[in-house]
């Protein structure tokens, strides 16, 4: 989106604003609170295997003059992750008339047990627990490491996104090819240790990563919810849309999550001064961009309702119910496209100017509930 002061400066922002070829994102249900967060997949599965056991000692001598069987010794296995412990062996010894009986000494190890932590839709599961044998004269087993705490409100794909992409892999299939100054980088992740650097140099316009179809096309009730993590380095001076939904054709209109000048804004464009709006978050939510770390930017594109929400770590940052604060000539109603038929996700640099350095990663998309934040 573009300020201009005078009919020149306004024909030459309309020039550059948003590309004929703008996604278009589906808008949230105006007024209405908050779906509750997905309740994200369990915690990691406890396993409890039995450790080996000690060979036992040997076995007392009985009868005559003979001298007595010696202690065994316990064997030195440790408690092993999901193997069965063997019964220990009695030492054999002959002889007559010891004065003493061996015996083995009974030693029963008990190994930790692993589970996820609390929290719903934990990733990590609890390293399987081993539980010491009870055989005569083994040592203890030793415990299994415990598991990863679980998700504080998400897992990274919790079970309500259809779409999701952390780029582990190294590539994001399904999706559209990286746009220029796009590589996978490990500067920065999210989560694992993969995500998208996109280095836009000055006067660059940058571009997105695009999803259509199946499995997330055609939405549910034409609403579409969203998050993916960012990180800035530097922002852009100017209006940058980070993620823009659209019809599947392409084109206009298109709802856009986006930032102007290093302040947080949503914008709609559908081809004119009057259709090229905006909406700004009002105190007390944070107005400006947060640098050098990451955010949690999650959205909300109704096309049923002309609704649009933006949520910047897990709080409502803006609504717009039909109309915003403003266009560049009044203040028009934001009609989304019939359906919302493609998704896109990146930094595309609407007022050429500035650098931008960012990363993004850990996207998911889904059509029947809000998605929410993974855990830091």
């Amino acid at each position: 989106m573009r300020r201009a002061a005078g009919a020149a400066a306004l024909a030459l922002l309309l020039s550059s604003c948003v590309p004929n070829d703008g996604v278009i994102s589906t808008g949230g249900t105006g007024g209405s609170g908050q779906p509750p967060m997905d309740a994200g997949s369990s915690g990691g599965t406890t396993v409890t295997g039995s450790g080996g056991s000690g060979t036992g000692g040997a076995v007392a001598a009985t009868g005559g003059a003979g001298t007595g069987g010696n202690n065994g010794t316990g064997g030195g296995n440790t408690g092993g992750a999901n193997s069965s412990g063997g019964s220990g062996t009695g030492g054999v010894s002959t002889g007559t008339g010891g004065a003493s009986a061996g015996t083995g000494g009974v030693s029963t190890g008990t190994g930790g047990r692993g589970t996820g932590g609390s929290g719903t839709g934990g990733r990590g599961g609890g390293t399987v627990a081993a539980t010491g044998g009870a055989g005569t004269g083994g040592r203890a087993g030793t415990g299994g490491i415990s598991g990863a705490a679980g998700a504080g409100s998400t897992a990274v794909c919790p079970a309500a996104a259809l779409v999701c992409e952390d780029f582990e892999d190294g590539m994001a299939q399904g999706w559209s090819a990286l746009a220029g100054g796009m590589t996978i980088d490990t500067q920065h992740a999210s989560s694992g240790t993969n995500a998208v650097l996109l280095n836009i140099p000055a006067g660059g316009r940058g571009g997105f990563i695009s999803r259509k179809g199946a499995p997330l096309f055609p939405l549910v009730n034409k609403t579409m919810w969203g998050r993916v993590m960012v990180w800035f380095d530097v922002v852009a001076d100017g209006h940058t849309d980070i993620v823009r939904g659209q019809a599947a054709s392409g084109g206009n209109p298109a709802y856009n999550v986006a930032e102007q000048h290093g302040d947080y804004m949503m914008n709609y464009y559908n081809g004119s001064a009057a259709t090229d709006c905006w909406a700004r978050p009002k105190a007390p939510q944070p107005t400006k961009v947060a640098l050098g770390k990451w955010m949690c930017w999650e959205w909300k594109f109704d096309a049923g309702t002309n609704n649009m929400q933006f949520f910047v770590d897990g709080a409502l940052n803006r609504a717009v119910n039909m109309t915003g604060d403003g266009c560049l000539s009044g203040n028009g109603v934001w009609v989304a496209p019939p359906d919302f038929g493609m998704v896109s996700v990146g930094a595309y640099i609407a007022e050429v100017g500035g650098a931008m350095k960012m990363w993004f990663d850990d996207i998911a998309v889904g059509t029947a509930e809000r998605i929410g934040c993974p855990a830091p």
